[in-house]
């Protein structure tokens, strides 16, 4: 699923939380991001220590194949 930057900030806010209108730029409102399930293998954090999340976000200005994971880390059986 794609949200703009606008869309994301409207559901932040939609669910109770206060988005400081001077720490967000223009341009970055109108940036798109896709949220998806997380990659089968997980994503490898700076330890090098792999996890598993629900899903994960990506943005249109992202380097290939990164991913910044949404919510805590889920248990992988």
């Amino acid at each position: 699923m794609y949200l703009t930057g606008k869309e994301i900030k409207d559901l932040a806010e939609y669910a109770g939380f206060v988005i400081n209108q001077d720490s967000v730029e223009e341009d970055y409102l109108e940036q798109e991001f896709f949220i998806d399930d997380c990659p089968k293998l997980g994503v490898r954090d700076d330890e090098g220590i792999v996890h598993h999340y629900i899903h994960v976000v990506t943005c249109d200005g992202c380097d290939g194949n990164e991913c910044t994971p949404l919510g805590d880390p889920i248990n992988k059986r």
